[in-house]
């Protein structure tokens, strides 16, 4: 969380590593990066880049 108690992000883990629905936003609340993570791929938006499920790089945010 923000300062201000804005939420940050949200992130899901299965077995320690990012599944399902991932999300973060901005400290004014906009969002950030909203995708789903499968198990080798990421689909959805961080910032302006679209991830159109082409192999994930596997970047913590």
């Amino acid at each position: 969380s923000y300062r201000d108690g804005t939420l940050e992000k949200r992130f899901n883990y299965i077995d320690g590593k990012q599944r399902g629905r991932q999300q973060l936003w901005n400290s004014d609340g906009s969002v950030r990066a909203n995708f789903v993570m499968t198990a080798t791929r990421r689909y959805g938006l961080i910032g302006e880049k679209v991830c159109n499920g082409g192999p994930s790089d596997r970047t913590e945010l």
